[in-house]
């Protein structure tokens, strides 16, 4: 199940008051020096980085108010034991992976070392912790698993056949650079 903080934008927005703004600009101020001032530090107006600050503080409060719905959705899929039910009730993504190894990227997740642990670590079943990972917050829950085998040549043909050329072209490149450098 995927929860995409970014939906919180908004709302984060109007969360954040004048005064916040304000506040963050006075105690940050050093991030709004004019570099073309050559002398004493001078400051960029408040209206002029106004909008940069709300996009900063927003964003904070975008990471804080997934966080709590996410604990909540959380608390619920523990309390209901569904995740199904769960994904539904929120209005949530429910996507199977299929298989993966421990160095692969995972299909529409990328390469998280939190979310390949939490699914090797987990029994058949078990809800995991909240993964956090660039693309928003994962409970996963793992059905399947696969025991790890040695594939047979055809299986992995083309994979083994890619990382032998990569291989050579960076010898091979590498080489080149060498000789190229010595001849300058």
């Amino acid at each position: 199940m995927l929860f995409r903080s970014e939906t919180f934008l908004s709302e984060a927005k109007t969360r954040i008051k004048e005064e916040d703004l304000q506040d963050y600009y006075d105690d940050n101020k050093e991030r709004f020096e004019d570099p073309a001032q050559k002398e004493e530090p001078q400051y960029k107006p408040f209206d002029q980085v106004r909008e940069e600050i709300l996009n900063t503080l927003a964003q904070q409060e975008t990471s804080l108010l997934a966080k709590e719905k996410v604990n909540l959705i959380y608390d619920n899929l523990i309390e209901s034991d569904s995740l199904p039910k769960t994904a539904k009730e929120y209005n949530l993504p429910l996507k199977q992976t299929g298989f993966f190894s421990r160095e692969d990227p995972i299909p529409e997740v990328g390469f998280s070392r939190k979310f390949i642990e939490e699914a090797f670590n987990r029994k058949i079943g078990e809800y995991s912790d909240i993964i956090e990972t660039q693309k928003g917050y994962y409970i996963i829950q793992p059905f399947k698993t696969k025991k790890p085998y040695i594939p047979e040549l055809n299986e992995i043909a083309a994979k083994v056949k890619k990382i032998f050329i990569d291989k050579q072209v960076s010898v091979l490149a590498k080489t080149t650079a060498e000789e190229t450098k010595e001849k300058i």
